[in-house]
């Protein structure tokens, strides 16, 4: 995948490059994508205050607030937070950005909706953070509140036998504006846990210009993959009910389809 990045980006070019580049590819992303409507609707059906939990640096939270929604949001990550203000500030908007993990959000019924979007969740590894996090999750919600969160599915990289590190694969690149070049990421695998569906891995960054790489930075990482029966099962016992699974996004619950996005719908009772 190919990604330009227009002449309106550069303050927040500028900024993000002054931190890691993991950081950098996350502030300049500007790719809605398929998820941004699928929120959008949930968050139109559910009026009162959303929490967008692991905000990133925005991309979901700012184009709502545009549109008029109340939206508050979190990340664990400081640099993520902190551009995610620069971003919102350079649109005209203070929303509550929070700098602490999904974990210790501690609003009692307090939110209409709370959304994970890109695979959020899949970033916690344990599996008893794995039911504090949605324990507290239920806790925010007011009742009647809806959890939204979406799982990647196992992919074939999680059918790799090794050896580990697997060879670099091609993951997306970034065209910036002006003379600041290109950026370049690849995945690969580091190993995989099949007993606890936990996979390791590291995304390579390269900022290129004129054909030279000038940085090149590694970003480790884990994430714990879930089927729908699990997941679906996790929610009823921490209490939610009318649990639907959406694929790809689609605006209704329908049948199964074995490699696509799965996003949950869990309601508060």
């Amino acid at each position: 995948m190919r990604y330009i990045a227009d002449e309106t980006a550069l303050p927040i070019i500028s900024a993000a490059l002054q931190h890691d580049l993991d950081s950098f590819a996350w502030a300049i992303d500007a790719e809605l994508d398929i998820d941004f409507d699928f929120y959008r609707n949930i968050l139109a059906n559910s009026p009162g205050i959303a929490m967008d939990a692991g905000c990133g640096t925005g991309r979901l939270l700012i184009e709502y607030l545009k549109l008029g929604f109340q939206v508050e949001a979190c990340d664990i990550c400081p640099i993520m937070v902190a551009l995610c203000k620069e971003k919102a500030a350079a649109a005209g908007f203070s929303p509550t950005v929070l700098h602490l993990p999904i974990q210790e959000l501690n609003f009692a019924n307090r939110y209409s909706v709370i959304f994970l979007a890109c695979g959020t969740l899949m970033c916690i590894t344990d599996e008893a953070e794995v039911d504090l996090c949605l324990t507290k999750l239920f806790e925010n919600l007011a009742p009647g509140g809806k959890l939204v969160l979406s799982i990647m599915p196992p992919s074939p990289h999680h059918e790799l036998p090794g050896p580990f590190p697997s060879p670099w694969e091609h993951y997306y690149d970034v065209q910036l504006p002006g003379d600041l070049g290109e950026l370049t990421v690849e995945w690969r695998s580091t190993g995989i846990d099949r007993a606890n569906q936990i996979i390791s891995e590291e995304n390579r960054y390269r900022l290129i210009q004129n054909g030279t790489v000038v940085r090149e930075e590694l970003s480790p990482g884990k994430h714990r993959w879930h089927t729908a029966e699990q997941l679906t099962a996790r929610l009823r016992r921490i209490g939610f009910s009318h649990i639907d699974v959406h694929w790809d996004y689609a605006a209704e619950p329908g049948i199964v389809k074995p490699g696509a996005v799965m996003c949950f719908v869990a309601t508060r009772a």
